[in-house]
């Protein structure tokens, strides 16, 4: 009963007020209070969407969400072997001296013999190791390719142009991709 005559107390108020209790440039402080009660107490309007309308949305919001959650295990997959890369191309230096500390172990007798047989097994699953993360040397080709190889340098031969010398560091790749070209003496051909 209260909220009634508070309400016909508001609307005596503003009729009564008819501009004699504000200057001009002020407001009236009863009007400005019915208008913010009229605004609260009108429900907001809501556009109605029909059920397939809201089904088309849901549907097009999962399927963002689908490609996100591939696209965010794609960029984890990357990042991850990216990481591994870069882990088996700084294993590569310690690979290169193994093979070079072996290279002379054919003349070796006693217990250098001995201990570099040891070392030969330890090279052995050092490679394993690294055949399993799919590193692999590049096949030794008689003829250059600069997508594998790199040039140190160009010796006058016997042999025809772009055929290699020799090899003077290994070279791997990581399945199809190069990670170190070899490093390769080239023949320039017989130049006379």
């Amino acid at each position: 009963m209260s909220e009634k005559t508070d309400k016909k107390s508001e609307k005596s108020n503003s009729e009564e007020c008819k501009g004699h209790c504000h200057d001009s440039d002020e407001s009236c402080k009863n009007e400005s209070k019915k208008q913010e009660s009229t605004k609260a107490a009108e429900p907001k309007k809501v556009s109605k969407m029909d059920k397939s309308e809201l089904l088309d949305l849901l549907q097009h919001t999962q399927a963002n969400f689908e490609n996100f959650k591939k696209q965010n295990d794609e960029h984890f997959k990357s990042a991850i072997k990216f990481a591994n890369k870069r882990l088996l191309t700084e294993l590569l230096p310690t690979l290169d001296s193994f093979e070079m500390a072996l290279r002379g172990s054919d003349n070796a007798t006693g217990e250098l013999k001995n201990f570099l047989v040891g070392m030969k097994m330890v090279l052995d699953q050092f490679v394993k190791t690294l055949a399993s993360n799919k590193v692999h040397k590049i096949a030794q080709l008689k003829t250059f390719d600069p997508k594998l190889h790199e040039a140190m340098e160009k010796l006058v031969s016997e042999k025809p142009e772009d055929t290699i010398l020799e090899v003077v560091q290994s070279g791997y790749m990581i399945g199809d991709k190069v990670i170190r070209a070899a490093r390769v003496k080239v023949s320039s051909g017989n130049k006379e």
